[in-house]
């Protein structure tokens, strides 16, 4: 009896684990949720999918915060039947067929509202056929695919339901005609496409419809001539742009109230503004011509009456004009020195000139009767060194001048006689270094300029004389390593910039030295 007793106590064990064993297959066949995980870490499936975990009569897809989360059926085999992802909220991200680990059939996604995001068709794996994606119930891309992908019409909408775009795919890449629509429905642009890029003959127009500019691709970037006109249908300009540039002469026209028609002369290279000169006609046929700087009358302007007799001569600096003299026409010629006056009496500039042509010494005044500025004039444009005064006498700048274009050393400086600027531009390369100074005479900045623009290593200065601020430039965009300190010498930060932008590791410091944060940044957000 003893014996028996014992040994069914034995076999206690044994019985447990066989009911244990078909408990877990029973447990297969039940619906498993999903544990709670952080959604933050949902991004593509392809990036969080690892290898699958077996278990026994269990599969696992995904291993995310280091918990396994089951999807589809518990199968010991590739995916197959239909699965399912929700987002953390509950709500159903997509659902669709898998067969032997391949997407199979109609899928459908949902945006975290609950919304339909897109219904698309696969065949082994790959997209096939009509594709349809929508926002806020309607739809925003229909298309369809061919062994993966786009191929003839599609079609773009805007949230209100017209249409933004449409065109042909071939092979995934643009062809033939597209056309861009407005959200109101009117046409933006059109023009064709070759390999994804544009090509020949594009047109945009104005919001009224009326054609706003027409003229060609080349490999994707605006080539040859192009022209512009206004919502009126009147004529704006033409001109030359190679390489997606602006270059050479361009021609502007435009309708001033004060001024009437204004036609510009504009001198472009590789996209930058050189030169412009304007032709002004007025109602009563008289006209100015004259050079424009940043869209602002700079330097001489000469008006002419009735038969382009010369009737006076204007000088511009910033858009304000400094000084008028007229010209007077007994012999069509002037010559000798002239002098010309404020109201209080006091002469604020003299000159020489031939020849109807501004030349010779020039010396400007303020009106106080001290001297503003000096320096020659030939043919009506700046030449050699020129200097600058304030109203006290004290010397404001020296600037060195050929044909009318700063070239070579100049100067600038504070009313407390200290240096505020200095700079050399070679005019040959356009580069120009470039220091600036506090008005107690430290140095401020030191660097250089190519056409205008930042480029190579810059450092900047705190008014003590501390260095402030060091790195480097491309094209006046902040590129690569750049230290901050802060007043008392101590670093402030240090990290890297790519196209102006924060990237990669940047660290931060107290005043007093010690590491404050670390920070990994990408297009100037901390991820």
């Amino acid at each position: 009896m003893f014996n028996l007793s014992y040994n069914l106590l034995m076999r206690i064990p044994i019985l447990l684990s066989i009911i244990i064993l078909f408990t877990g297959s029973y447990i297969k066949a039940q619906d498993i949720h999903p544990p709670n995980i952080d959604s933050s870490r949902l991004h593509n499936k392809e990036e969080i999918e690892k290898p699958l975990i077996h278990k026994p009569r269990l599969q696992y897809e995904y291993i995310i915060n280091d918990q396994p989360m089951p999807h589809g059926p518990f199968i010991n085999e590739p995916r197959d039947g239909e699965w399912k992802v929700h987002y953390q909220n509950g709500q159903l991200k997509e659902v669709g067929q898998y067969a032997k680990n391949l997407k199979e059939g109609e899928w459908k996604t949902y945006y975290q509202n609950g919304q339909l995001r897109s219904i698309e068709k696969y065949i082994n794996g790959r997209l096939e056929g009509e594709w349809n994606s929508y926002f806020n119930n309607q739809p925003y891309k229909i298309g369809q695919y061919i062994a993966g992908q786009k191929e003839g019409e599609w079609k773009v909408y805007y949230p209100n339901g017209q249409l933004k775009e449409i065109g042909q795919y071939a092979k995934n890449l643009k062809k033939g005609e597209w056309k861009y629509y407005r959200f109101y429905g009117m046409i933006s642009s059109k023009g064709n496409y070759v390999n994804d890029q544009k090509e020949g003959e594009w047109k945009s127009y104005h919001k009224n419809g009326q054609l706003k500019g027409i003229g060609k691709f080349e490999n994707g970037k605006k080539e040859g001539e192009w022209r512009f006109y206004y919502a009126n249908g009147h004529f704006k300009g033409f001109g030359t742009i190679v390489n997606g540039k602006r270059h050479g002469e361009w021609i502007e026209h435009k309708y001033d109230d004060k001024l009437g028609q204004v036609k510009s002369t504009i001198t472009y290279k590789n996209g930058i503004k050189k030169k412009e000169w304007q032709w002004c006609q007025s109602n009563d046929s008289s006209k100015a011509i004259g050079s424009v700087v940043n869209g602002k009358r700079e330097g001489i302007w000469k008006e002419y009456g009735q038969n382009d007799k010369l009737e006076s001569v204007f000088e511009y600096n910033n858009g304000i004009k400094n000084w008028e003299w007229k010209w007077y026409h007994s012999n069509d010629e002037q010559d000798g020195v002239w002098k010309y006056h404020h109201k209080n009496g006091q002469i604020p500039e003299t000159l020489k000139s031939f020849k109807n042509e501004l030349g010779g010494l020039r010396k400007q005044y303020h009106a106080n009767g001290e001297l503003r500025s000096i320096g020659n004039i030939f043919f009506g444009v700046k030449e050699g060194e020129w200097k600058e005064f304030y109203e006290d006498g004290q010397l404001s700048s020296i600037i060195t001048y050929v044909n009318g274009i700063i070239e070579g050393e100049h100067k600038f400086y504070y009313r407390n006689g200290h240096l505020k600027s200095f700079g050399f531009t070679y005019n040959i390369t356009e580069e120009m270094e470039s220091k600036r100074y506090w008005d107690n005479g430290k140095l401020e900045s030191t660097g250089k300029y190519l056409n205008n623009k930042e480029v190579g290593e810059w450092k900047y200065y705190h008014k003590n004389g501390q260095l402030e601020l060091i790195g480097k430039y491309f094209n006046e965009l902040k590129e690569g390593e750049w230290k901050r300190y802060y007043k008392n010498g101590k670093l402030e930060s240090i990290g890297k910039y790519f196209n102006n932008e924060e990237v990669g590791e940047w660290k931060r410091y107290h005043k007093n030295g010690k590491l404050e944060s670390i920070g990994k940044y990408f297009n100037n957000e901390e991820v």
